[in-house]
């Protein structure tokens, strides 16, 4: 974990406990999930007491942050660079097929903020959402972008498969300025946007 801003996923079977793993306010400033099905944030702070949180939560129409559960990505504002430990380590993964249509973690239509822990790269994610096998070759068209936060550089990953079934992938990605994800996989710990028409 990074000083600032670092967008990190549960891509394994069990669930975090967000004041548990989160609260020491030396370390975390605030922890942010979307709620797809309601288009809504859910917010944790640690600074703030569960009455205070609630208050705060309301005033803003958040909801209150409590578990990060399996396959979902989550924004960690961090006070100090830090070791992340949760007892989800080593538990089963998330399959990123699990996001297809006939999965059991189907992507809604609009943002996700996901994880997964098969480790695939943008390519197989979006191969591993057609529920028919794609013909050799063909780039399906399951999402219309996916986005990862890399801290270090700081910077955006982007990955589009309408580019790159056009082959103006790597051509957009420099005229933009983002960051290619070039043989990066997504690893159980990545949190990723991804948007689905």
């Amino acid at each position: 974990m990074l000083s600032g801003w670092n967008l990190i996923g549960n891509g394994y079977s069990g669930t975090i406990d967000v004041g548990s793993v989160f609260g020491d306010k030396s370390r975390v400033i605030s922890v942010w999930k979307w709620l797809a099905d309601k288009m809504a944030w859910a917010f944790y702070t640690p600074s703030l007491g569960t009455v205070q949180l609630q208050s705060y939560a309301q005033d803003k129409n958040y909801e209150v942050l409590s578990t990060i559960n399996p396959g979902e990505g989550f924004w960690l504002n961090a006070k100090t660079a830090w070791t992340l430990t949760t007892d989800i380590t080593g538990k089963a993964s998330v399959s990123s097929s699990s996001f297809s249509q006939s999965g059991d973690k189907a992507l809604p239509r609009g943002w996700s903020l996901l994880a997964t822990g098969d480790n695939p790269n943008p390519m197989t994610f979006n191969l591993s959402l057609s529920d028919t096998p794609p013909s050799a070759g063909e780039v399906p068209q399951n999402f219309i972008s996916m986005w990862a936060w890399d801290a270090t550089v700081p910077g955006w990953q982007f990955y589009a498969p309408s580019l790159q079934k056009n082959n103006t992938l790597d051509t957009y990605i420099q005229s933009k300025g983002y960051l290619s994800f070039g043989s990066k996989t997504l690893s159980p710990n990545t949190g990723f946007w991804v948007n689905r028409p």
